[in-house]
């Protein structure tokens, strides 16, 4: 994401609105081999079903963010 003001919010706002648990979350810009003014976030999310979890990815992507599963 971006590394600008508002960015996180943005991601915890269309996790929240999903009815998803946050169990964890890390955010950080000095990660090595990110691009400059971007930054990575990291979650571990509670959710109903598989279903739920392609609601959220499909979201999160529309609000123009990657997703990368692990």
């Amino acid at each position: 994401m971006t590394d600008k003001p508002g960015g996180f919010l943005q991601l915890i706002k269309i996790i929240s609105e999903n009815n998803a648990n946050i169990l964890n979350a890390n955010q950080t810009r000095l990660s090595s081999g990110g691009a400059i003014g971007k930054q990575s976030a990291e979650f571990i999310l509670e959710t109903f079903d598989h279903d739920h979890i392609a609601k959220i990815r499909s979201e999160i992507e529309a609000a123009g963010f990657k997703v990368t599963e692990l």
